[in-house]
């Protein structure tokens, strides 16, 4: 069996994938046979949609005009052509931080400057532990380093950014296994990885298996394993042993692998009576009107806001919920851990090894959760626990109950902070904050309550990318139409991205 692909064959080639799965009599006498001619090009982007990718995002180039083609003419997928290459990395990591875990995400430029200039948002999704693909067009194979136009050792440039795997291909049949070991070690890892193909492998063509790519799933069989039940009546019974001591204090830190655990969050929460502290970007996992939520913690590298900030000063165990970086979490001025720890996250390999931990449990954090709070709940009878005063007697600003002063706003200004409170109002379910860098931020994780089901926040948390905001905004425009979409940028963050991109159109408005 085989099918000669072209643009106007894409119909026949998925139809060709979707054929009844043959029997085990004949799978091996088929495994040869049953194979799809196609353009290497094509063939990538068959890929990118096998593993969920529904929009690549990127510049336009000699030496990916195949590529980008191939991506037109599929109809499972979408080109988004963005100003330059610098937006469209960034972009295309704050799309897989939206589609979250297992969501890979991918952008694509063209030889010399336009794929290095794609290694800012390949930093970022290194630094966010996020699964990104990066795709770049090199000369023909045959006058590669030795060209004096645009050949630059792009595997070595990529590498440099913290690409694992950065790897160029220089002939077609290294295609199918090292796509393939990209796809799984951007899943498994979370991380970037780099694959940089000359324009005329991109058209060559190859003979490439039929079947879905079979690293697609990769990310959802390291992620899926339940720990043992042995292993959470442990863990519980350690959560009860500390819960004896009425001074011991605990507090909840929701990262953003987190997220989809709100419900379970609140009831680990309730159990402890523990406040819930968010990191920026799982701003809202949380409600924000909930009176276990304390706000933001651990902004760009500062403390975070002030009853946060208290409650860490007296916590005793800190239970991390799907967080990448513990610094503020755990360790005093000095560097050195002063607070112990109880970790929950999806897999191993996302796991902080340099801090020292009670217990860590691995394995789909929702579902892990809902069993330890089971098992808290059945031997927590008769131990009595009293929330934190601060929050008890609401002595301190959260984002559900701040409040601007008169005597902070000057005359013919507009605070910041009454803005997002008014914003706060205005934000249905599903929508999406967008925020800068700067201290726009600062007054976001402050003032800005999100309450609602549903809601995100997009940030540039380890990097700290000026001009964030509105390519955060592209992202989850792509992947919610329909949805509310909010970009929150200061000076700083419109002059860069005025400069980038050439022209933004600026929409006031009144919030009054």
């Amino acid at each position: 069996f085989a099918l000669r692909v072209t643009k106007a064959h894409h119909t026949d080639y998925n139809a060709a994938r979707e054929m009844e799965t043959p029997s085990f009599e004949r799978e091996d006498s088929l495994k040869e046979n049953f194979v799809v001619e196609m353009s290497v090009a094509e063939y990538v982007v068959q890929c990118l949609v096998d593993c969920g990718v529904k929009h690549v995002f990127g510049g336009h180039g000699g030496a990916v005009v195949p590529l980008i083609d191939a991506v037109c003419a599929n109809p499972g997928i979408e080109w988004v052509l963005m100003r330059n290459e610098l937006n469209a990395s960034i972009t295309a990591a704050a799309y897989a931080k939206m589609r979250g875990l297992d969501g890979l995400g991918c952008c694509v430029g063209t030889s010399g400057p336009g794929s290095s200039h794609l290694t800012t948002g390949i930093i970022e999704a290194v630094q966010d532990r996020l699964p990104l693909l990066c795709i770049t067009g090199l000369k023909k194979a045959s006058s590669l380093g030795y060209s004096d136009f645009q050949d630059i050792n792009q595997s070595e440039i990529f590498r440099a950014a913290g690409c694992t795997m950065s790897f160029t291909i220089a002939h077609k049949d290294q295609i199918i296994p090292l796509i393939r070991d990209c796809v799984a070690t951007a899943l498994t890892q979370s991380t970037a990885v780099h694959l940089a193909i000359p324009v005329d492998v991109q058209q060559a063509i190859i003979r490439a298996p039929s079947k879905k790519l079979c690293s697609s799933g990769a990310g959802q069989r390291v992620h899926n394993h339940l720990p043992c039940e042995e292993e959470l009546v442990g863990l519980a019974q350690r959560f009860i042993e500390f819960m004896k001591n009425p001074d011991h204090e605990f507090v909840i830190a929701v990262g953003r692998r987190g997220i989809q655990a709100s419900a379970q969050v609140i009831a680990l929460a309730e159990l402890l009576k523990a406040p819930v502290v968010t990191i920026l970007d799982a701003k809202g996992a949380v409600p924000e009107n909930h009176p276990a939520c304390a706000g933001c913690i651990g902004i760009f590298g500062n403390p975070g806001l002030e009853i946060p900030t208290k409650l860490m000063e007296r916590c005793g165990t800190v239970v991390s919920v799907g967080v990448d970086n513990h610094m503020t979490l755990l360790v005093g001025t000095d560097g050195l851990q002063i607070r112990r720890h109880v970790e929950f996250d999806v897999d191993s390999s996302l796991i902080e090894t340099r801090f020292n931990a009670e217990a860590t449990c691995v394995g789909p954090i929702r579902e892990t959760l809902t069993r330890v709070v089971e098992l808290i709940a059945s031997k927590a009878a008769g131990i009595r626990r009293e929330w934190p005063a601060e929050l008890a007697e609401h002595k301190l600003a959260t984002p559900g109950s701040y409040e601007v002063s008169a005597s902070e706003v000057s005359a013919g200004f507009c605070h910041p902070g009454a803005v997002l409170m008014r914003l706060s109002t205005l934000l249905p379910a599903r929508s999406v904050v967008c925020l800068d860098v700067g201290d726009v931020t600062l007054w976001a994780a402050l003032a800005l309550c999100l309450d609602k089901p549903e809601q995100r926040v997009l940030a540039s948390l380890r990097l700290g990318t000026m001009g964030y905001s509105i390519c955060g905004a592209l992202a989850a425009g792509t992947l919610r139409p329909g949805a509310s979409v909010v970009a929150i940028a200061g000076d700083g963050g419109v002059q860069v991205e005025y400069s980038r991109s050439r022209l933004i159109w600026l929409f006031v408005v009144g919030l009054c």
